[in-house]
């Protein structure tokens, strides 16, 4: 063994992850996943045990008590492992690897991730949590612990045959399985998979799945094309019934507002009571669009409250977002989130707290069950049907005294970190609020949270993945370049403010150069093509709760290959689309994200161009509004003075006419229509274009 090395001490307390830093006063030695760790893994010839976990992680805070606190367990990592602790969040692309593994391993997977590892970073044996004693059918964290060190030391040859076997296996998951699907359209596809989909259906409480249930924002999201484009009854049926069961259940936290992160029963009433940013910036959009969709005013309002939430509760003084809130509060999970009749008396006069106590369901009994005694007497506000308008005015005139009181109790954590990807999906969020509700103080929300990243996260060609503070985290992935680009297009469509265009197109040709996989239609790695501590990289392909990173960077492909006129990007993202439409057809609850952009990319590409003389910039503002009132989801928008945007080829020959401050062209597959200066003409053109009318305007 090397004499050169230091003593092997915890390491976690200057991390820029909140999450580390939580186990910094572990008596086990943690260290960080860097070339250091990795090098003295190599060196002493020891295995690593790598731990990967979130704040917002139950499960995780339960094994940190039950086992990483203890010392008995600190002397047997400390002395026969390399113990490694990662946030999941800040190495995403490090947890699909070692997840994939320990799925391929336990046929199951989830956080707390427990995965032992070779010195060179191959996995071996791994699971989720483990307990302090024999319990659940899961072996003691201890013995676990010196069993593998005994098979290390006896039978290491096996051990490492196996990770080598082993590797070879998670390589093949980690790229796309290529489905053939002869010569079928994807028209012919997409109405397949809807059918899929509607086989799995919970008819009785919406969603999809006999178990807990997770908000399926993908999935929504596509069933809102379909119906948006074709009128599709089954996927308004299904669509309905699950945004409803959302709305009403326990899923969402109706005093504080937002939604936590999945309910552990199949009727969406009892939640697992962590709050991510990303579930409700997808959440919020979803609901906006349906509130415009479907003619819904309740929806618009649940995405409205959504997004007041995370602005009041998740902002960060910079303009960023927060990633998470945990479920957690003075140690007691959902207790922050929880209701007794004594504590509604106390908090509401006696006629408003029995009006919300039986239209919230707030019973002297309880009205769930718990394996956690400190639950038992008390009640998750739900509601059986929606509220009325009526009810609607109550409830908001009660709930600051609901708010105000409940934060008399401990306050759950926050995971203050800003993670790049997740603020554009918020980008795309607030761009969304701004078209469905006509109010431009969320773009200038999201002008706040723009600048932030821009300048912060993408100062440098690497970017970062997360910040805390004047902290950096690591370099950022793929989905931080593509959900930015995203969500950049999507706020300059609906200020028309070009910077963001120019923006968008920067990150998108640095995402080309720094993660392609190939050519483009071999979509892109998750990690730069430079990195060098992952044992292999992954090509992603499924979407999860948060839209896959490919289907992110398809999406960018798609709109500003429309705008540029780069035909490589447009052939690069049908391609991308039609060698994954088997997957979509056969498993559809796993690309969800990947249909809704197949759902746009068959209406065919329409292009929205508005030019300006300078100085007119509340022109632009109105006529971009004019879009608002349609269906637009397929298309691609650009708004530019005479003199900005020269890069961007579809303003090209667009010329305003003399007479004219403002004007606007639509293109088809067809061609073009000529140009029109009034916002009555350009809702024409719209109409001869083909270009659907919603049933609310705007």
């Amino acid at each position: 063994m090397s004499t050169d090395l230091p003593p092997l001490k915890n390491r976690l307390a200057d991390a820029a992850s909140p999450y580390l830093r939580q186990h910094a006063d572990n008596p086990v030695a943690w260290q960080c996943w860097d070339e250091a760790a990795l090098r003295r893994a190599r060196i002493e010839d020891k295995p690593i045990f790598l731990s990967i976990g979130y704040a917002a992680c139950h499960w995780c805070h339960v094994m940190e008590r039950e086992s990483f606190s203890s010392p008995a367990v600190a002397a047997i990592l400390n002395s026969r492992f390399i113990p490694v602790k990662v946030d999941r969040e800040e190495r995403p692309d490090l947890d699909e690897v070692y997840m994939t593994a320990v799925t391929a391993m336990t046929g199951a997977g989830g956080w707390p991730l427990s995965v032992f590892l070779t010195p060179d970073g191959l996995p071996f044996y791994g699971d989720t949590y483990f307990p302090p004693v024999d319990r659940w059918g899961k072996p003691a964290f201890t013995r676990v612990l010196l069993h593998v060190a005994g098979l290390w030391k006896e039978q290491r040859h096996r051990v490492v045959e196996g990770a080598a076997e082993l590797a070879e296996l998670i390589r093949r998951r980690l790229r796309p399985p290529l489905i053939a699907e002869g010569t079928d359209s994807l028209e012919t596809i997409l109405e397949d998979a809807v059918r899929k989909l509607e086989e799995d259906f919970d008819p009785h409480h919406g969603g999809w799945g006999a178990g807990s249930k997770f908000p399926p924002s993908g999935t929504l999201q596509w069933l809102l094309r379909r119906v948006a484009y074709r009128g599709d009854a089954n996927a308004e049926r299904m669509l309905r019934k699950t945004l409803d069961a959302m709305a009403t259940g326990g899923l969402r936290d109706h005093v504080g507002g937002g939604f936590h992160r999945y309910t552990v029963d199949p009727e969406w009433q009892v939640p697992h009571f962590e709050k991510m940013l990303y579930d409700n910036a997808l959440l919020a959009r979803v609901f906006l669009e349906a509130g415009r969709v479907l003619d819904a005013p309740r929806y618009l309002d649940v995405g409205r409250d959504t997004l007041e939430y995370l602005i009041r509760e998740m902002r960060d003084p910079s303009g960023g977002f927060h990633a998470s809130e945990d479920a957690d509060s003075g140690g007691r999970e959902g207790m922050f989130y929880l209701w007794n009749p004594d504590e509604v008396r106390a908090a509401l006069s006696p006629e408003d707290a029995d009006w919300f106590m039986e239209r919230f369901a707030i019973l002297s009994e309880g009205n769930f069950h718990s394996h956690e005694p400190f639950h038992q007497g008390w009640s998750i506000p739900r509601l059986e049907t929606p509220l009325t308008p009526g009810e609607s005015a109550r409830f908001e005139k009660i709930r600051a005294s609901l708010r105000k009181h409940r934060l008399k109790r401990p306050a759950p954590p926050r995971d203050p970190k800003i993670i790049a990807s997740w603020n554009g999906l918020m980008l795309s969020a607030l761009a969304e609020a701004v078209r469905a509700l006509g109010d431009k103080a969320y773009a200038e929300t999201a002008t706040r949270c723009a600048d932030l990243l821009i300048s912060r996260h993408f100062h440098n060609q690497a970017g970062l993945r997360s910040v805390l503070g004047d902290q950096e985290g690591p370099p950022a992935v793929l989905e931080d370049f593509a959900a930015v680009a995203v969500g950049l297009l999507d706020l300059h469509e609906v200020t028309g403010e070009t910077r963001w265009l120019r923006s968008a197109l920067s990150l998108t040709r640095t995402m080309i150069d720094r993660f392609s996989a190939g050519g483009l239609e071999q979509g892109f790695y998750r990690t730069a093509t430079d990195t060098r501590d992952l044992p292999m990289s992954a090509v992603p392909w499924q979407d999860g709760q948060e839209p896959g990173p490919n289907t992110l960077a398809m999406a960018a492909l798609r709109k500003l290959g429309l705008l540029l006129q780069e035909d490589a990007w447009l052939a690069a993202s049908e391609k991308w689309l039609l060698a994954h439409a088997g997957l979509a057809r056969r498993f559809p609850e796993a690309v969800p994200f990947l249909l809704a952009l197949m759902e746009e990319s068959v209406q065919g590409p329409v292009t929205i161009t508005v030019r300006a003389r300078p100085g007119n910039a509340e022109k632009v503002y109105a006529m971009l509004s004019t879009l608002w009132s349609r269906f637009l989801f397929h298309g691609a928008v650009a708004a530019a003075d005479l003199h900005n945007a020269a890069e961007f080829r579809v303003f090209n020959g667009k010329d305003i006419p003399e007479t004219a401050s403002v004007a606007a062209w639509i293109c088809g597959p067809s061609g073009c229509f000529p140009p029109v200066s009034a916002f009555d003409g350009l809702s024409q053109l719209l109409d001869a274009a083909g270009v659907p009318k919603m049933k609310r305007g705007g």
